[in-house]
Order: C-alpha cells, then structure tokens, then sequence
C-alpha cells in the first residue's frame, strides 16, 4: 500500500488525534526506511449525492437538450466530459517542469466547488444556449 489515508481531530490543546492510529503504525512499519510525503489538510464535505442526482437528472439532461436542438447527437456522458473540460479544468504539473491542463473530477468537489460549478453551467446554458437550469429549490414546469 503506497498511500495512507487517515481521518483524525485536531483538540483544543493543538494535539492530533487520530482514531484508527494502529493503522498508521501498521503503514510506518510496512514502509520503514522509505522516504514519505505528509500532507495535513482540512476535511471538506464531498457532493452530496443530492446535488449529484441535481446534476445528472437536470443539468447534464438540459445541456444535453440545448446542444442536440442546434444539430448535435450527444450523449449524457460526453455532455458531462464537455462540462469538466469547459469549466473544472485543473492544472497537472509535469516531471520537466511544464504543466498541461485536464479535466478534473466532479467526485472529488467539495460540496461549495459543486455548488460553484453549477453556477458556471448555469451560466453558460443561459448565454450560450438560451436555457434556463433552475437551481435545485426552484420548482419548475415543463409544457408537455
């Protein structure tokens, strides 16, 4: 196992408490005499699966619709794959010191990057396609 992921609790007293510490123990063994990267951050909230069910069932469906009215046959999927690669582009550095640009995941979004995001699609569907995405509290009619 190359990577260790941990949960722990910073205390009041500056202390770290980690609750499953023999793993850690169990990882610093299997690993003695290697060099290690340790990085400390924040735990943030994922999307919700709500917000996922928001995106997959109104706004992939919508662009979806809006690019297919002007002639186009795309699927769910590379409606999604546009999306990313329009507006969650993440920077990768390289070995040689360049960095190129790719698609991040939308799995790995906290719940207010998500939130980000769709403004952005909203944003877009509204300039570029003449859609109106309503935000998830917003009731909604559709003529049939």
């Amino acid at each position: 196992m190359e990577k260790l992921e941990l949960n722990g609790h910073v205390l009041n007293d500056g202390r770290l408490n980690i609750p499953l510490r023999i793993q850690l123990t169990d990882w610093l063994f299997k690993n003695k005499g290697k060099d290690v990267k340790l990085t400390v951050e924040i735990k943030r909230r994922n999307r919700s699966t709500v917000q996922n069910a928001y995106y997959w069932g109104v706004c992939v469906p919508l662009i979806q619709q809006g690019i297919n009215d002007l002639g186009h046959n795309l699927l769910k999927e590379e409606v999604h794959e546009f999306l990313k690669k329009e507006f969650n582009l993440k920077e990768v550095e390289l070995d040689n010191g360049h960095t190129i640009k790719v698609p991040g995941s939308t799995t790995e979004m906290t719940t207010v990057n998500f939130m980000v995001y769709v403004e952005r699609i909203q944003f877009f569907a509204a300039n570029m396609l003449g859609i109106n995405i309503p935000n998830p509290n917003e009731q909604t009619t559709f003529d049939y």
